[in-house]
């Protein structure tokens, strides 16, 4: 077995054991009477959130938060819906979809996940930086004004003020200032 299946084998085996063994039938009932005001529902969190932790380690806190508010809530949605299997059936995949999502995002071995998200990341800020290289291009003196508006706006949304601050060098003295000015309202 991978590293990565052992993971989420470790995350599964969790929520079988406080969603199964761990919870007796007097916190369900609590639940299902008092619902979201009944402090069994949240200590049943708190022990599904501890246990992962104790399987995969307190290195995925943030996976282990995810959990534990994401088991409040989804057993406090099923505890406002009748006892039938599908209910039950519906809660199961709700908490088998945040493990699998957990492990896709945070899980050793997932790589190919987290060079995807790296990747569409680059992209996204690459269109969000579209409109303002667009914006300062000069065309037919509309240069100042595009430019120093696309500028601002640059410097506002980029990660590394740096950066566009190298784009002074080029650009008309009252360019420069517009561009000065707006720096000190941005910082």
């Amino acid at each position: 077995m991978t590293t990565g299946a052992v993971w989420l084998t470790k995350l599964v085996l969790a929520h079988l054991l406080t969603d199964f063994v761990f919870q007796p039938s007097g916190w369900v009932e609590d639940r299902s009477e008092k619902h979201f005001a009944s402090a069994r529902l949240y200590l049943h969190g708190l022990v599904t959130a501890i246990v992962a932790c104790l399987f995969i380690g307190w290195a995925y806190w943030l996976v282990v938060s995810i959990i534990l508010v994401t088991h409040i809530f989804i057993d406090g949605w099923k505890s406002y819906r009748p006892k039938k299997i599908r209910y039950f059936l519906i809660d199961q995949l709700l908490h088998l979809a945040v493990t699998a999502v957990c492990w896709g995002i945070s899980g050793p071995d997932t790589a190919v996940i987290r060079d995807f998200i790296h990747r569409w990341n680059g992209y996204l800020h690459n269109w969000v930086m579209m409109p303002t290289r667009v914006l300062h291009m000069p065309v037919n003196g509309l240069e100042l004004q595009s430019g120093s508006l696309s500028l601002s706006w640059c410097c506002k949304i980029n990660i590394r003020p740096s950066d566009c601050w190298l784009r002074l060098k080029g650009l008309s003295a009252s360019m420069k200032r517009t561009a000065r000015r707006s720096r000190r309202s941005i910082w």
